[in-house]
């Protein structure tokens, strides 16, 4: 558990930079201008798609019910969004953005809903692999038993 944390502050850390890292400048910024104009708004899908995913994972793994995990989790993962783009405002060359937010938030409804299927399948079928759902041996009587 101590390391799902950990991984989710690292990715936590790496989005922030991403975020303050002025285009054309550093590292960093060089890889920002790498990505085309047009794509780098929808890079946040699946940039903040991967947060949610890793902070509703670490409650559902602390045994926080699903709806309360995909709660707290998603809305965390939002307003961290919410946080990157306001800190944009301090960051050359870099200014704050409602249509990022609203890419962010495409990314966290994703991994939400993908992590609440998930957990509503495992509930019904319990945990199977598919390949194991179906055991033709379950049809026939064991006849050793009676």
């Amino acid at each position: 558990m101590l390391r799902l944390a950990i991984t989710a502050a690292s990715y936590m850390g790496l989005l922030t930079l991403l975020a303050v890292a002025s285009p054309g400048v550093g590292l960093i910024g060089s890889g920002i201008t790498i990505v085309p104009d047009e794509l780098r708004g929808w890079s946040h899908v699946p940039l903040y798609g991967g947060l949610a995913w890793l902070v509703i994972h670490s409650f559902q793994v602390r045994g926080w019910p699903t709806a309360a995990a995909v709660m707290v989790g998603a809305s965390f993962s939002m307003l961290f969004g919410l946080g990157t783009e306001l800190a944009q405002i301090s960051a050359p060359g870099r200014e704050p953005s409602s249509e990022d937010l609203l890419f962010d938030g495409l990314g966290i409804t994703m991994a939400a809903a993908r992590l609440s299927l998930r957990a509503v399948t495992w509930r019904a079928v319990g945990p199977t692999t598919s390949t194991s759902r179906f055991r033709p041996s379950a049809l026939y009587l064991d006849r050793s038993a009676r």
